[in-house]
């Protein structure tokens, strides 16, 4: 079933086959041509058969061939003993069937001049289509030499007098030779270079494997050996041997060799060994592009050990088209996993493409206005500026692929007012991810022209750029919002209550007469009065309790009531009404029947029926207690009456009596009522306590991360960016800017006149506890162990005083509480307290240097930080010439083989010198009207003429390309 994004997916699979990438390679393998083939132990003798590979058709190519793919190979080189026909017509077909590629070759068996003892075994490969009498060639200048068929593979050998001449003729017969076995102790290159150094007993004594622990004397002169056959690589044995010969040497007399893994098959059970590939950056896998990786091998070939793995999650490529006022009416670009260079002139859209990456996958929310501090234009207002004016009546289209969601389209017309992207996945089903879901869900880095220079100006932006070096920096930063969480929930529900206690204490409340209300009742029930209300009294606390009981049973029963009533059903109803397919009408009915939902509701409405009786029933027997003891109380009462009704006296202290205790009863309710709240509150604030305790944990253990992580971080920048003296300095929770400006602008106006800003006591007072231990000395109205000599005890008391949330209220005689003031206070534990984290570069902090300082100590941070898709508009702003053509192009080379780069450039160094897998050429053909031009690797002539024409320097940056690497363009 074909899905409705299938065509753009499709275009963009297309686009990434122009792109570099790794390819399966195998260049020593034997057919059925070599006279050893299927004679190792573990072949099968019966899918080795020669019979099987030589059928007279394409048949028996075929099956041959079929064992090559289905082994994972991409690329193979045929090198039979001596022989290359059979090479050759495999090379043919493959080339037919389109779905992997054969160099034709040969394992040349030699005896190099003038010792004519050490045979030694040389790979020579072919480009596909070219024919045996060819590769014959290579043997002109071999007296009396027998042709192919004239040869077994065995005993017949070529005589070599000058190694290096030789490889020169096969170059140009359109060859490439590779000495196979190079490091074989007892024969091959270095048996022959062992006899001809004479005083070589270290090198003898060497196991196998290069030259690790050899005297320097023996291994420069081996290396310069090996160099001197003017091979175009080497064939090694083992991984481990690559550094040795591979290495970059710089200005060495030296150059590096190029290495391909030692793969020798003999049978159709050895194509599969994974350990003996090599895997071969190509945008396509032809022979010339072979040829061209091994000039520049350090990134172009890698072993199993060291092949990285394909960066996930990546952006596979974007659509953007327009109807109206867009600056692209139809540019569909794809990108690599690795390095991808948008070029063009200015004007061309390169900006608009990334702005578009930043719009559909929600980043606009991360622009920062405050990054324009010291700037004319800030970042933000170039992107949003960029977007405005290009993406205006464009849908923007962008394939996403990630562990979590796979592909997914993520699908956006420009809204300058909101984010207007949705989420589908190949089919064109919505996956109903929210706009601020993008960030999480669809994760990338982007920065806008000039934006990675301001990050250095910002030492909050720097912490968390090295927040995101440190692996379980966010589970740790979770943790901290988490807590800061909790306590604005906790202080929400504190404020409330003390709001409610401040309430309680309203002017006029009975509560606030309790201690007048109190001592009138005790004056006027003297004993005798006591005595004689005793029964009345005791009548009136058994009414009391009856009434209590009464009213839990008429909550039950109105519970209960709700229960027996008929449920409306409302929403089901809705839903079954609303449905419109008869399929699932069908299913609707036939579910809800099977849930019996209406027999469950009756044998709830019976059961709620039932128990309104039973809770009737024990009312009633309230109610008959009831009339006993208010029969009772009356009867005192009018027994009390007639014994003080003749003295005036009496009655007057009778009834003065019973109005100061309803008084003193209704106030001491209020206050029993005040001190369950109190303790309520109190308890909250206990919780607090230990929230407060949670979060400074969960800080310190920040903290401690990036401490324990900085040398860590300081090796991994200096593996990418050697040259530069960056440094990272850490101090633990000493960013407490925050904290001193919420004291300062919220609190110290009650302790202090105005002079206190200018004797900076909120700093000093801010050096010494952290938050959670100011607001409990506050509360507690105690000096904390950790005030330090910055501020003096004197003015922290003063300080205490003017901040103390509590008073005793006389009238009530309870400890009284003020809601505004406790809500400013126990706000300064949320507050921001952090690491205070700064990059230097040679010691000195870089939001203290310049423009290209601060750019250049900032791109490695940014560039080594997460795995997400890394998007830079021109980043080689601000920096010099040096340091792109070193750092930021080998930063760049080494990191996008473990996460996706695209920038926008104008710098060819970037391009060339990061060895770009797909360049992205655009072109304005008027002011609102830009294309796509070309989208290929950096290998592709047309790329290349692109990159000369349009890009200053671009000539050079070939040319010093060529240099790096030793090696002719």
């Amino acid at each position: 079933m074909s899905g409705i994004y299938d065509e753009l997916i499709d275009a963009l699979e297309a686009g990434r086959d122009l792109t570099a990438r790794f390819r399966t390679a195998a260049f020593h393998v034997h057919s059925i041509d070599s006279y050893d083939w299927a004679k190792r132990p573990g072949a099968d003798p019966e899918r080795n058969a020669k019979e099987r590979f030589e059928t007279g058709s394409d048949a028996g190519l075929d099956e041959f061939l079929d064992e090559l793919v289905g082994a994972g190979l991409e690329i193979v080189g045929v090198t039979d003993h001596m022989r290359s026909s059979y090479a050759c017509r495999l090379a043919e077909r493959a080339n037919e069937r389109g779905d992997i590629t054969v160099f034709p070759g040969m394992e040349v068996n030699c005896l190099v001049e003038p010792h004519g003892t050490h045979r030694i075994h040389i790979l020579v490969l072919f480009a596909p289509g070219t024919q045996p009498d060819q590769i014959e060639r290579i043997f002109a200048s071999q007296e009396d030499f027998p042709s192919e068929r004239g040869r077994d593979g065995k005993a017949i050998e070529a005589r070599i007098t000058d190694f290096a001449a030789w490889a020169r003729e096969v170059r140009q017969c359109g060859g490439i030779v590779i000495p196979a076995h190079v490091d074989d102790q007892e024969r091959g290159i270095r048996s022959m270079f062992r006899h001809e150094r004479g005083k070589s007993l270290e090198f003898f004594a060497e196991a196998a494997g290069a030259a690790d622990g050899l005297s320097g004397e023996i291994v420069g002169e081996w290396r310069r050996y090996l160099a001197a056959l003017d091979a175009d690589a080497i064939e090694l044995q083992r991984v481990g041997d690559q550094g040795f010969y591979a290495r970059v040497t710089g200005d060495s007399d030296i150059p590096a060799m190029p290495c391909v893994m030692r793969a020798d098959h003999h049978a159709v059970e050895e194509f599969s060994r994974a350990e003996r590939a090599t895997h071969v950056k190509l945008s396509a896998p032809t022979f010339e592009n072979f040829r061209s990786a091994l000039h520049f091998a350090p990134t172009r070939v890698r072993f199993a050990d060291d092949l990285p793995a394909s960066p996930n999650p990546t952006i596979l490529g974007l659509r953007l088209s327009s109807t109206g006022a867009g600056l692209f009416k139809d540019l569909t670009a794809a990108f690599s996993p690795n390095l991808n260079c948008v070029i063009g002139p200015r004007g061309s859209g390169k900006s608009t493409v990334l702005e578009a990456l930043r719009y559909v996958l929600g980043h606009n929310s991360e622009l920062d206005a405050a990054d324009g501090a010291g700037v004319a234009v800030s970042a933000a207002d170039l992107a949003i500026g960029t977007q405005e004016a290009n993406l205006k009546d464009t849908l923007i289209q962008v394939v996403y692929e990630s562990p979590a969601h796979g592909v997914c389209v993520l699908e956006a017309s420009f809204d300058s007012e909101r984010v207007t992207t949705r989420v589908f996945d190949r089919n064109g089903t919505d996956l109903h991810i929210a706009a601020d879901q993008l960030i999480d869900e669809f994760p990338a880095r982007i920065y806008s022209w000039g934006e990675i220079e301001t990050l250095g100006r910002r030492p909050d932006r720097q912490r968390a750029l090295v927040d995101r070096l440190i692996e379980d920096a966010p589970r740790v930063r979770k943790k901290v919002l988490a807590g800061v969480s909790a306590l604005e929930l906790n202080r929400a529900d504190v404020v409330d209550k003390a709001r409610t206690l401040s309430g309680m204490l309203k002017p006029g409340a009975s509560l606030t007469r309790f201690v007048e209300a109190r001592a009138n009742y005790e004056r006027l029930n003297t004993v005798e009065v006591a005595q004689l209300f005793n029964d009345l009294d005791l009548c009136r606390q058994k009414l009391e309790i009856i009434d209590a009981l009464d009213s839990d049973l008429i909550d039950l029963r109105d519970l209960l009531t709700k229960l027996d009533g008929e449920p409306t059903n409302a929403r089901a109803r809705t839903i079954l009404s609303a449905i419109e397919s008869a399929e699932l009408n069908a299913w609707a009915q036939s579910f809800s029947q099977d849930l019996d939902i209406a027999a469950l509701r009756t044998d709830v409405q019976e059961a709620a029926l039932r128990l309104v009786g039973e809770v009737d029933t024990r009312r009633g027997t309230l109610m008959e207690a009831r009339e006993v003891h208010e029969a009772e109380r009356s009867a005192v009462e009018e027994a009390l009456r007639s014994s003080t009704q003749g003295d005036s006296t009496e009655v007057v202290r009778r009834e003065q009596r019973e109005i100061a205790r309803q008084r003193f009863q209704t106030a001491e309710g209020e206050r029993k009522l005040y001190i369950e709240a109190y303790a309520s509150l109190t308890k909250a604030l206990d919780e607090r306590r230990q929230l407060a305790d949670n979060l400074q944990a969960a800080r310190e253990e920040l903290s401690m991360l990036r401490a324990n992580s900085r040398e860590e971080l300081l090796e991994r920048l200096g593996a990418v960016a050697s040259e530069l003296a960056v440094d990272i300095e850490v101090g633990p929770q000493d960013d407490r800017s925050a904290y001193a400006e919420l004291i300062e602008d919220a609190l110290l106006e009650r302790s202090f006149a105005g002079n206190y800003r200018d004797q900076k006591v909120a700093r000093r007072l801010c050096s010494g506890p952290l938050p959670g231990e100011f607001v409990r000395s506050v509360l507690d109205q105690a000096v904390p162990e950790s005030l330090d000599d910055a501020l003096a005890v004197e003015d922290y008391t003063r300080i205490l005083a003017g901040l103390d949330v509590w008073t005793h209220h006389a009238g009530a005689d309870v400890r009284a509480v003020d809601p505004d003031l406790l809500a400013k206070v126990l706000a300064v534990e949320e507050v921001s307290v952090d690491d205070a984290v700064r990059i230097k570069l040679d010691n000195r902090p870089v939001d203290e240097l310049s423009p290209g300082q601060r750019a250049g100590a900032m791109v490695p941070l940014v560039a080594l930080s997460e795995d997400s898709p890394l998007v830079i508009d021109q980043p080689e702003d601000n920096l010099d010439n040096r340091m792109v053509g070193v750092t930021l192009t080998r930063v760049l080379s080494e990191l996008k083989e473990r996460r996706q780069i695209v920038v926008a450039t104008h710098n060819p160094n970037i391009v060339v010198g990061g060895d770009a897998e797909q360049v992205v050429v655009l072109e304005a053909l008027s002011v609102r009207d830009a294309h796509l031009v070309r989208a290929a690797c950096i290998d592709d002539t047309d790329i290349i003429e692109q990159v000369v024409g349009i890009m200053e320097g671009g000539k050079e940056a070939f040319d010093e390309r060529n240099r790096r690497y030793a090696a002719a363009a």
